[in-house]
């Protein structure tokens, strides 16, 4: 009597099916998991400046209430320059930033100095005019209502983006409709 050892073809190309299944399953199901840790990542990111945002503006709610009615607010010996209405504007040292003229609201300095000093250990950032899109995680345009938006390099680069109005104090996120 013959014994039989090892796998048929018809066994084995049904072993080699079932396993081509289980990965293709398992990369759709890992890219899945990418782009909600990404999606994440980035509403933390953004709900984080919001939250210094309002932080700085608290502050200077106490300096008025000290009548100390300078609008420089100092955050961790970092000096903040706050709008009339208690909004971050930018390090304290650069030109004041015009509230009358809604076009010159911002700029790329100030919108990079709130980046680097409200965040703590903020990601790189490139920016219009400067480093090229995508050679950082994040890139800051001006939006032309004079709003910083602070873009997450991906892919299609409008799906995931936040705006900062320092005139209103307004933080707008944006990010893609999940699918389920």
């Amino acid at each position: 009597m013959h014994k039989k050892t090892g796998f048929t073809r018809f066994e084995f190309y049904i072993v080699m099916i079932v396993i081509g299944l289980v990965v293709l399953v398992g990369i759709q199901r890992y890219f899945q998991l990418t782009e909600q840790v990404q999606r994440f990542s980035f509403e933390a990111l953004a709900r984080h400046f919001n939250a210094a945002v309002y932080n700085a503006r608290s502050q200077w709610f106490i300096r008025h209430q000290e009548n100390l009615n300078n609008n420089i607010v100092d955050l961790s010996g970092i000096k903040i320059q706050m709008s009339e209405q208690g909004w971050p504007l930018s390090v304290a040292g650069e030109l004041p930033i015009s509230e009358t003229n809604p076009a010159q609201t911002a700029s790329l300095l100030s919108c990079i100095q709130l980046w680097q000093n409200l965040l703590q250990n903020p990601q790189p950032i490139s920016y219009a005019g400067g480093d090229d899109f995508g050679s950082r995680p994040y890139h800051l345009v001006l939006t032309q209502a004079g709003e910083c938006r602070y873009q997450l390099f991906v892919k299609n680069s409008n799906q995931y983006y936040f705006d900062y109005s320092p005139k209103t104090g307004q933080v707008r996120i944006h990010t893609p409709v999940t699918e389920k």
